[in-house]
């Protein structure tokens, strides 16, 4: 009795209609953003939860579960393909290595999938992306003060760039950084 007698219940609690809407809900999600296998799990099982609070946590578990067979047996979702946009869209942004790897974390990315996705990416086009982005560097408007510096190697800092990916990039021309900008565009 017990805990046993409600898991079964929740999952006789499951209709071929619950299940219906489960898929219809994972597409019309995945229409809307891109995800990781994990990450639709999660919102599927809160949406079931919250529509369906008869199934109870186990038949919401079990919904998220069959929606996210569905979509990876119809190809919907891929944690490769999605690896490989957030790491392209973290460079683009200025995001270092440890911060889009931190990401794909969050979302449920498994780390070899994490790592592989990774090995394509250039912490010196991100660091001049995000000093393009921030006016430091090369982009930087006034001379560089002791104070300035200090404050633009924070900031590089603070977004996950060692000191001398933030050297490196302080001491570029314009030039050297949007090449390594496109370089990196290009081979993405």
């Amino acid at each position: 009795m017990g805990e046993a007698d409600d898991e079964e219940k929740g999952a006789a609690a499951i209709t071929a209609r619950m299940r219906q809407w489960a898929r219809r809900s994972a597409m019309d999600y995945l229409s809307k953003h891109a995800s990781s296998s994990e990450n639709l799990r999660k919102v599927m099982q809160r949406r079931a939860l919250r529509r369906f609070p008869e199934a109870g946590p186990e038949g919401a578990a079990l919904l998220a579960q069959e929606a996210l067979d569905f979509c990876r047996e119809h190809a919907f979702v891929d944690d490769q393909a999605y690896a490989e946009m957030k790491v392209r869209s973290g460079v683009r942004k200025g995001h270092s290595q440890r911060r889009i790897a931190l990401t794909l974390a969050t979302k449920g990315v498994e780390r070899e999938v994490s790592h592989e996705a990774l090995k394509a990416s250039d912490d010196l086009a991100a660091a001049a992306a995000l000093a393009r982005r921030r006016r430091m560097g090369p982009w930087r408007r006034n001379e560089l003060d002791p104070e300035s510096r200090r404050k633009e190697m924070a900031a590089f800092a603070r977004n996950g760039f060692s000191g001398d990916v933030a050297f490196r990039v302080m001491d570029m021309s314009i030039e050297e950084a949007e090449d390594a900008i496109d370089e990196a565009e290009r081979s993405a």
